[in-house]
Order: C-alpha cells, then structure tokens, then sequence
C-alpha cells in the first residue's frame, strides 16, 4: 500500500502563516496606503492620487480615498477581488478569474474585437496580481517566519497502514506505506522540511511541487483555474482564442514532469489519500477527479479544521469530484469518528531586524 499526502494552504495556515487570499489582499491595501500618506500610488493594478487626510479623520488612506471616489480600478475584475477581500473577508481569486472568464464566454453584446480586449485586460491584471501575491509570500512568509517542522504534524507523516481500510483485504496494518508521494499545491516550502526529515531508512519519500515553487525559474507558481470537466469549459474549447487557456492550470502542468510523475505514482499500487489542509474546491478538480476516482484508490482520509463542520466542508467539496460514482465515494471517504482534526501550531516569527 502506499499514501498520497496531498497538502493545501489549509496546512500553511494551521502553522499560522497568513497565507490566505484576504490576508494577501489586506497587506497590499496596508502597503498602499502607507505609500499614500507621502505620495500618489499607480502599479497597473489601481490608481489613487495622494490626497492630504487629516489623521484624525482616517488612518486608511485607501479606504478614505475609495470612499471619496477617488481610487481608479484598471479592471472590474480588481476592483471585486479587493473589495470582497477587504470587506467581505473572503475571495478565491482563481475561482473569481474563472466566473469572469466565462461572463466574457457568455457575452453576446460585444464584438469580436472588443471580446479580445476584455479577455486581454482580465489576463493583464490576473498575471500582475499572480506577481503581487508571489511577493508577498516571499516576503511576509519565507523570509518573515522561521519554517521548522512540528511534532504533532510530523507524527501524522509518519503514520503506518491502519485498519481505517477495511474492505481492502489487501491492508496489512501495522506496516508503514511502501511509498509515499506528498503532493503540495503550496508555494511556500514548509511541507519540503516536513519531507527532509523523514527516516530514509523506513519508506521512499517524493515530494512534487505540483503548483510550483516561490523564485524558482525551473518550476515557476501555477495560478488559475484547472476545472475541465465543468460544463461551461467546452464552449471555452469551442473558441478559436487561445488567450482563454493562458490561465487554465492544465497546460502549465507542462513545463515539467511533476504532474506525470505524480499520475504514474497512482498506477504503481494501491494507495491511500491524506488530505492535510486543501479545501478540493473546483479550482483543482480535474487534477482531484483523477486521484479520487483512480482504481487503485483505496481511501481519503480527512484532516480536518477543528471539528464536524470542517470535516463536512471538505466532505462536500471532494464528493464534487465523483463523477455518478457517489457510491463508490462513500466507500473510500473514511468517516468522521476514524478521521482525525490538522493541529493548530503556531510558527516563531523571525526578528525583522536580523532580515535586514
């Protein structure tokens, strides 16, 4: 038997690294503003005019100047990405970017011409932000936090075959898997260290990158959407318009073989899933259908965030990657009573003034 772990920023934030879309959002507003108590802002993505606000009547200066009708938004689509993150504390930027693709599909009242623009403006302020968030993760993340395993996530790696698959006769509990494939859709490298320190002696470790890594040229960040089993795709597909598939994550799986390594993992044997802090929303669910419904799979096991609602919003989200096999799903979904809660740690900080 071997094991999948398949990592998600769920992981990372149970370290408490503020690695999530709103966290992201609200600096690089915090950012802005503090360049606007001194000057003017306009990076391609919003444009404000430095206005002279007494302090005692705001201390944001985006949000003054947002309010006064000042600040200029270069797409509809930053403008809702911003203001859901500031305001409604949540945004998925992937799943965002795909629902106003498919608008610019869907569209009938433009031409030819202007659809290209449109399609072309969306994809311009999608790749700025894609390098804004990647700065940030560099910066307030792998350079501000020291990334060091912890015990009570390295046990759960560590974890031999149990008796959670009962009706594979092939189990033999007690042992540890024959191999092990951690597949992390996170950029930053806290799940390589957990990896680093495995017994080489005890059991074959890989680990894949599968969305690519911060800073490296060789396996640069995916970021997109990858759903092409959604209905809506095919009319995608339909258009002579290759600028629709820039952003798709399955043509940037490609520029290595990390994604056919680990799809060649599955067929090896028969193996169990770990999923330690991914949602398997739809952003990932061509790449999810394939494990989950893959023959040799034999199990998934949730880590889940604090306790049944957690498990039950993953629950929800992985049966959207069963295609008619509902029942075939039930059986490989380990119940909430043999699932087990993804600890809550907490990562040192490093002293900003020994990063300077």
């Amino acid at each position: 038997m071997n094991r999948l772990v398949i990592i998600g920023n769920g992981f990372d934030l149970a370290h408490g690294l503020p690695t999530s879309y709103p966290e992201f959002i609200k600096n690089y507003i915090g950012n802005v503003s503090t360049i606007l108590s001194k000057s003017s802002y306009d990076d391609g993505l919003i444009k404000v005019p430095f206005i002279q606000y007494l302090p005692d009547k705001n201390t944001n200066k985006f949000e003054r100047s947002q309010a006064d009708g000042r600040v200029r938004y270069y797409s509809t689509f930053i403008n809702n990405i911003i203001n859901k993150g500031l305001y409604n504390n949540w945004v998925d930027i992937e799943n965002e970017y795909y629902t106003f693709l498919l608008d610019i599909v869907k569209s009938r009242s433009t031409d030819e011409e202007s659809q290209k623009k449109i399609l072309q403006n969306l994809n311009d302020a999608f790749g700025k932000l894609k390098a804004k968030l990647e700065e940030y993760l560099l910066r307030e993340i792998e350079q501000s936090f020291t990334l060091s395993p912890d015990p009570s996530i390295s046990s759960i790696f560590k974890d031999e075959i149990d008796k959670e698959l009962m009706e594979s006769p092939k189990v033999v509990i007690g042992e540890y898997p024959k191999k092990t494939v951690v597949l992390n859709f996170n950029y930053t490298s806290l799940a390589e260290k957990y990896c680093s320190r495995f017994p080489r002696d005890r059991k074959s470790i890989e680990h894949y990158y599968i969305h690519g890594k911060l800073n490296d040229f060789e396996n640069p960040i995916i970021f997109g959407f990858g759903d092409e089993i959604d209905l809506n795709y095919q009319k995608i597909e339909n258009l002579n318009n290759n600028q629709f598939f820039k952003n798709i994550k399955s043509f940037k799986y490609s520029r290595n073989s990390n994604y056919q390594n680990a799809i060649s993992f599955l067929d090896l044997n028969d193996f169990q899933v770990y999923i330690m802090g991914h949602s398997c929303g739809l952003s990932d669910r061509t790449l999810l259908n394939h494990i989950f419904e893959h023959d040799n799979c034999r199990s998934i096991k949730i880590f889940y965030h604090k306790d049944l609602k957690g498990y039950n919003n993953t629950y929800y989200n992985i049966s959207r990657h069963f295609n008619g096999k509902k029942a075939e799903m039930r059986m490989k979904v380990v119940p909430f009573d043999k699932s087990e809660s993804l600890p809550q740690v907490k990562l040192e900080r490093k002293d900003k003034v020994n990063n300077l």
